[in-house]
């Protein structure tokens, strides 16, 4: 087994949430296996963090936008959702989509990316070319219409 790092990102940690996962991270720490680590990360650090996780979970139920998942397959990093806010759109399918606020839908999600290469090479394969089609700039501008400005 290969250690495992945990990241937290954000500029402020809700503290209802890390309340919640405080005490078993830090068991995690205890094992010598898992390093944990709470707390902003500049954006010019995320895209060696994503192309070096196995697997990216957004645990959050409100998004704006989802930029982190986008950005997470778009280095070919296999993201895990709860089905939710604009999440399913971004992904395209249920089949890293868990159920939100249930950690065993998760946690079945999470498990099967790590012990099934071929179910993760499918999963890779399809988010990374859907973030490359349907993220992609020139596909965003063809695709969007410019309303006629009348004065």
């Amino acid at each position: 087994m290969k250690d495992a790092y945990v990241y937290i990102k954000g500029r402020a940690v809700v503290k209802s949430y890390y309340d919640k996962v405080k005490e078993p991270l830090r068991r995690l720490e205890k094992s010598g296996r898992v390093k944990v680590y709470i707390g902003w990360i500049p954006h010019s650090k995320l895209p060696p963090l994503y192309r070096a996780a196995d697997v990216f979970v957004r645990t959050s139920r409100h998004e704006n936008f989802g930029l982190g998942a986008i950005e997470a397959m778009a280095c070919g990093t296999p993201v895990v959702a709860p089905n939710t806010a604009t999440l399913p759109e971004i992904l395209g399918d249920a089949t890293t989509l868990y159920i939100p606020g249930d950690p065993i839908s998760l946690a079945e999600k999470i498990i099967t990316l790590l012990t099934d290469r071929n179910f993760y090479d499918t999963v890779r394969s399809y988010q990374l070319a859907r973030v490359q089609k349907t993220f992609n700039i020139l596909y965003v501008a063809q695709n969007t219409q410019n309303p006629t400005l009348h004065s």
